[in-house]
């Protein structure tokens, strides 16, 4: 087993410092800084350059490159011809819709055409983004079933597909020509093989009729729908990477560019790219069991009233869940430079859930942060290192003043060899040679 020693620690840290950010950190103003053709520097980017294409300047000047990345005025040109093919083939009948609908809908890109006003956007001329088709007194505020259906059957008769992706809510699948559900659950990730499942039946889809399209929502129509339309998006090659991938969905469906901001459903998507890069399928995936001995936090988070927390953690993975309160009292930090955990007895496969929670005085279970990882992509060294930015909630702490500017954590892990149950180090055979770093990815 490699270890990391505390020294290859610190200068990974030193040389992939990122800085803080948040899903609310840009907006349309920073696109005149986008340049046409660029390569991406992965120090001190913050969330607004993972999501606009922003090229910043490490501390060395190292760059790293994502593989024929796709320029911006690229990327304009596609949703451009998109939008086209729709204006062109489309009745030109607008719609005044509900101003409670605009309100609700907010920055995304509405379908105003055929008398039709919807929360709805082709993102490519055969995948259509949506809402929620609602029903009784939610339709009065979303869009409504009965004009979804109306849309489709007069707009796309006959070869419309609808996948349901709301693990919360369901409807009658009678509404629609055909009905699919892939449900996760909002804010969350989806599990790693139910993003290949959904690729392959969409695939499957799109490719028995040239005339077949897909409504695929959840409830907004934004984050959980995107994280599967952007993977989808890399399946049929239509992007290579999935930073790419990402920017052109929010470029088209709204009008902010704010597509997918969830960091957990992020990495996902940048797991998708590396799966698919290193040519794993569901059958092939190397299901790694590993074993999570050591959890790290570092700075002690400002928390509690006069400062620092008092953290605990809990992990769901499958059909099991881990307290840390099984193993540890609570206790207060305050001045120390780190919060370490030392683990024993917790075996994890697949797609895991951790979060980190807050005793304080008035709760005992305060959510600081969560994030999603599957252990296939663990690398060789056993640690995955995730920064503020890419930790569910922490990246909305732009002023630092809970988190750190350079807060993040260490999760370490030993590999179990399952021939003979011994110990090893977490090696990714990765075709891919890019490292992203402490992305957290």
């Amino acid at each position: 087993m490699h270890i990391s020693t505390q020294e290859e620690l610190k200068l990974r840290a030193k040389q992939n410092e990122i800085s803080s950010g948040e899903e609310d950190g840009f907006s349309d103003s920073n696109d005149e800084q986008d340049p046409e053709n660029y390569n991406f520097y992965m120090s001190q980017v913050d969330f607004a350059s993972l999501a606009n294409g922003i090229a910043q300047d490490d501390q060395k000047g190292q760059e790293i490159n994502l593989r024929e990345r796709v320029s911006t005025q690229q990327l304009r040109q596609e949703v451009n011809q998109v939008n086209q093919h729709i204006s062109g083939n489309h009745q030109n009948i607008t719609s005044v819709p509900n101003p409670i609908k605009l309100l609700v809908s907010k920055q995304k890109r509405r379908y105003n055409y055929n008398g039709f006003n919807l929360d709805l956007t082709y993102i490519t001329e055969k995948i259509i983004a949506m809402g929620f088709p609602a029903e009784n007194i939610e339709s009065i505020y979303r869009n409504s079933m009965q004009d979804v259906r109306r849309f489709f059957d007069s707009v796309h008769p006959g070869h419309y597909k609808v996948y349901n992706l709301c693990e919360e809510r369901k409807y009658d699948h009678s509404n629609f020509n055909q009905v699919a559900e892939f449900p996760f659950q909002d804010h969350q990730a989806p599990t790693f093989s139910l993003i290949y499942e959904f690729c392959i039946d969409l695939d499957n889809w799109l490719k028995a009729h040239e005339k077949n399209v897909a409504g695929i929502h959840c409830k907004a129509g934004k984050g959980r729908t995107g994280v599967m339309i952007c993977c989808y998006m890399l399946y049929a090659k239509q992007f290579t990477n999935a930073y790419d991938s990402m920017r052109y969905y929010g470029m088209i469906r709204t009008k902010n560019k704010k597509g997918v901001t969830i960091p957990s459903q992020i990495r996902y998507i940048f797991y998708f790219e590396k799966a698919l890069n290193n040519k794993w399928v569901p059958d092939n995936m190397p299901n790694k069991q590993v074993e999570l001995v050591k959890i790290r936090m570092i700075p002690v988070p400002n928390v509690n009233f006069f400062g620092g927390c008092a953290p605990w953690f809990r992990i769901q993975n499958k059909d099991k869940e881990y307290s840390s309160k099984n193993q540890f009292q609570v206790k207060e930090y305050k001045l120390e430079p780190y919060i370490e955990f030392k683990l024993k007895d917790i075996v994890l496969q697949g797609d895991v859930l951790l979060q980190f929670l807050n005793q304080g005085f008035l709760s005992s279970s305060e959510k600081l942060f969560q994030a999603w990882f599957n252990c296939d992509f663990f690398d060789y060294t056993g640690v995955l290192m995730i920064d503020k930015f890419m930790l569910d909630k922490a990246c909305k702490d732009k002023s630092g003043k809970t988190f750190q500017k350079d807060f993040r954590i260490e999760l370490h892990v030993v590999e179990i060899n399952q021939d003979n149950k011994s110990l090893q180090s977490v090696y990714n055979n990765t075709i891919n040679q890019i490292t992203y770093k402490n992305f957290g990815f």
